[in-house]
């Protein structure tokens, strides 16, 4: 019984922080663990947009872009891959 529950509580101390790593896209990661604003530009640029502005969101980079075709759109980026996960065509009113 005392060597399963010894078991039982080591396994929970190397499952627990690899899910807080794996599941780190919440408001509480770390934003240490970012990679750089300069670093998301260099990425998009390479994919072929011309970036404007690069801004923290909640759980991500917002990124003020032109694309492919000059009209401008907002991406959303992991601030881990540097992938886009998301974007926003719709024309800024500022």
């Amino acid at each position: 019984m005392r060597r399963a529950l010894t078991s039982l509580v080591l396994a929970a101390a190397l499952v627990v922080p690899g899910a807080v790593l794996a599941g780190g896209e919440g408001e509480g990661a770390a934003k240490k663990h970012w990679l750089g604003k300069d670093e998301v530009e260099a990425k998009l640029s390479a994919l072929g947009y011309s970036v404007k502005k690069v801004k923290n969101g909640v759980g991500r980079y917002e990124v003020k872009a032109k694309g492919k075709d000059g009209k401008t759109i907002v991406l959303f980026v992991s601030p881990w891959t540097g992938e886009i996960v998301g974007q926003d065509s719709r024309k800024e009113s500022r």
